[in-house]
């Protein structure tokens, strides 16, 4: 090929009748070209799974086989031997993945005592091993990279489990229920789905990496009961929800003062601890955080902490009441004291005192003291009759001969007050707590000052008749279930200051249709949009970092999409039930994780893959959605995850380099403007109506064949 040269048409070279057959089948079927698998398979690679003395292997790459299932008989506490490498029609074959599956479905899987796992393995599949019960030891291979869901859920493998340096994704539940006594983890990068770890009820030992940044994903080590000590790396910035729920052998914990998260239900149903401190830096105490836990727990509050959820302490078998008075609060700060007293726990000492209360009434209200120099108050709740009609909040009241500025708004201070039209809040107002507007069912206009940095969980929630909020400028966060169920807001302006809009915020506002999220946004969390039927079209900003799972489901008008170019993660069924939005959605090279289901049920015909994926979890893609991309890294991976009904396409844009042996497309007009290289065995197949030209300063080294 020359410089200049215009490569146009449809496929003209036939070499044999089985291509001919090939090219039939690519132009007749429903997509353009068929499938890559059938493309691919014309320049020798396996399209077919092969069956070698009970084993089932497929060529993923070429070269490289996927033990897709065991099928041979397992005989009572067999040791299962992976091979390096098979042989196949007179090649050989690199074995570097096992399935889903690939011994999940074989009858006589209970009876694997060991697996020996040869150095090529870099994956295994979701439910791989799953309940392998007989399995008594576990040793991973060196270069392994990913282990896939419930791979192996309850395997009782007791003894020693380390997790390889080179390990850089374990799935949800991955080794969840196993027996194991210690567990040893080499790489602080590795990410963690939930679970990973939990119900290792014989774990005692677990060894952190220094530059860890989280203990794992959600519920990371729950139910590990005969767990009595952890040593958490000083790198730790946050503890997920769940991390440690119900380890009840758990007897001390020494937060590191670089953690400046713990989520909900961190220390669940741990009923051996008996003192816990809060580092310095953390802001929120999240719900359930000590839900269940001893009646002689001591918990030190920091300075910092700014939001106190009223579920963060309850324990099931005394009731709240008692929980709320046996269980010690330290903090140095009136207002931290003031925050946990107004979620109506009890036992708390402020700099080593018991805390005093300082609470009054008006004709109106009750509230609370909450700063030192005593010169901020929160409203508590109104007093009386239920109030009705327009309520105006004061911006100072009197009490004794002085003057207190009302700063904040108490938990489900007017929750209930179904009777209430209109709320005026006073400018002095910088904080308003979760529920406080709950089921308020008949509010139809609230004005939020400047100032409020934050709408806690529940704070609208259920009021029907809310037709409108401008959210004020210095937002940076709204909470779960904020405005759920508003049914009669018709318009959402994020501003740019919010940076997070937390779970289930806006769920099931059926009223809404337009909606403005600005640059700034970091993350849309699960449930998000929920059920909002009224929304035609949103843009999302660059700034937008992650979807949550289900965060447009059953968004029924929503016909139109654009998605930011830096958003890195896309979570399951975002756009399920969403009948309206069709067409092929593009996906930008900043997104690098898919989850499971995340296009399941929903009416796109196509979505283009960028570059930059490398987690693609199961089901992600229905088989009824055509998918392309242009990185040959992502085909791979693509590959691995689809049926074969729904293989990708790759699309050859000139930019890059094409792999030796690897069968691409071009589509629509391609001009070669740098030094690109066909490698040898490649297959540049140019599409009907597409073109492929090199301009002056492009070149273009041809190792393989062009066609078409």
């Amino acid at each position: 090929m020359k410089n200049g040269n215009l490569y146009k048409g449809r496929l003209a070279v036939l070499y044999s009748i089985a291509a001919f057959l090939l090219v039939f089948c690519l132009f007749a079927s429903n997509t353009p070209y068929g499938t890559a698998w059938k493309a691919y398979a014309a320049e020798g690679t396996l399209t077919e799974s092969v069956n070698l003395e009970g084993v089932v292997y497929k060529e993923i790459e070429p070269g490289k086989m996927q033990l897709v299932e065991w099928a041979k008989n397992i005989s009572w506490k067999e040791v299962i031997e992976i091979p390096e490498t098979v042989t196949y029609d007179g090649k050989e074959y690199t074995v570097v993945s096992i399935g889903d599956n690939a011994f999940y479905n074989n009858a006589g899987k209970q009876s694997i005592a060991e697996v020996v796992f040869p150095d090529t393995i870099e994956s295994i599949g979701e439910n791989a091993f799953c309940f392998c019960t007989a399995m008594n030891s576990l040793n991973l291979p060196p270069n392994l990279k990913e282990v896939g869901n419930t791979a192996f859920l309850n395997c009782y493998a007791g003894g020693e489990l380390t997790i390889p340096a080179s390990v850089t994704r374990i799935g949800a539940d991955a080794f969840r229920g196993m027996k194991i006594s210690s567990l040893i983890i080499l790489n602080p990068d590795t990410v963690y789905e939930r679970s990973a770890f939990s119900d290792n009820r014989s774990l005692v030992s677990i060894t952190l990496p220094d530059g860890m940044t989280s203990l794992g994903g959600k519920g990371f080590l729950s139910r590990c009961v005969s767990l009595a000590q952890i040593d958490l790396p000083e790198s730790l910035t946050s503890i997920p929800d769940g991390a440690l729920s119900s380890c009840t052998g758990l007897t001390e914990i020494q937060i590191p003062l670089s953690v400046n998260t713990i989520g909900g239900s961190a220390f669940y149903g741990c009923t051996g601890l008996k003192e816990v401190v809060v580092p310095e830096g953390v802001t929120e105490i999240s719900v359930q955080t000590f839900c269940n836990c001893s009646e002689e727990l001591s918990v030190t509050f920091p300075d910092s902490v700014t939001s106190v959820h009223n579920w963060i302490f309850w324990n099931d078998s005394v009731g709240r009441e008692k929980y709320s008075k046996s269980v010690t609060v330290k903090c140095t700060s009136r207002e931290v004291a003031a925050l946990v007293a107004g979620i109506g726990h009890q036992k708390i000492e402020l700099n080593g005192e018991p805390y005093e209360l300082l609470a009054f009434d008006t004709d109106k209200y009750t509230f609370t003291i909450t700063d030192s120099e005593r010169r901020y108050v929160q409203l508590d709740k109104w007093k009386g009759a239920q109030p009705s009609g327009e309520i105006i909040i004061p911006e100072t009241v009197e009490w004794e001969g002085n003057t207190y500025t009302v700063k904040t708004i108490g938990t489900s201070a007017f929750s209930t007050c179904s009777k209430i039209t209109k709320i005026t809040l006073p400018e002095s107002i910088t904080g308003i707590g979760k529920d406080a507007f709950m089921s308020c069912t008949g509010l139809e206009s609230i004005n939020l000052p400047d100032g409020l940095t934050r709408i806690e969980q529940w704070v609208f929630c259920a009021c029907h008749a809310l037709k409108e909020v401008e959210l004020p400028q210095s937002l940076t966060y709204i909470g779960g279930f904020a405005f759920k169920e508003c049914e009669s807001l018709q318009t959402v302006d994020i501003p740019e200051s919010c940076e997070l809009i937390d779970t289930s915020a806006f769920w099931d506002c059926t009223g809404i249709t337009n909606v403005t999220l600005h640059e700034g946004l970091t993350e849309i969390g699960d449930n998000v949009f929920s059920g909002c039927s009224g929304i035609t079209e949103i843009l999302l900003p660059d700034s937008l970092q992650k979807i949550g799972y289900y965060a447009f489901q059953n968004c029924t008008e929503l016909a139109n999409i654009k998605l930011g170019q830096g958003l890195i993660e896309i979570g399951g069924g975002i756009f399920q039930g969403c009948s309206k939005l069709t067409g092929t959605m593009l996906l930008p090279d900043s997104v690098t994780t898919i989850r499971q289901d995340a296009f399941a049920d929903s009416s796109l015909s196509g979505v283009h893959v960028g570059g930059g994926l490398t987690i693609l979890e199961s089901g992600a893609f229905p088989d009824s959605i055509r998918l392309t991309t242009n990185s040959p890294e992502v085909w791979k991976l693509l590959s691995k995850n689809t049926s074969r009904e729904n293989a990708p396409v790759l699309v050859w844009d000139g930019t890059c380099d094409v792999p030796a042996g690897m069968h691409t497309y071009v589509e629509g007009s391609i001009v070669i403007t740098g030094s690109v290289t066909i490698g040898e065995g490649a297959v540049v197949t140019i599409m009907p109506d597409a073109s492929l030209t090199i301009d002056n300063g492009g070149a273009l080294t041809n190792h393989g064949e062009i066609e078409g």
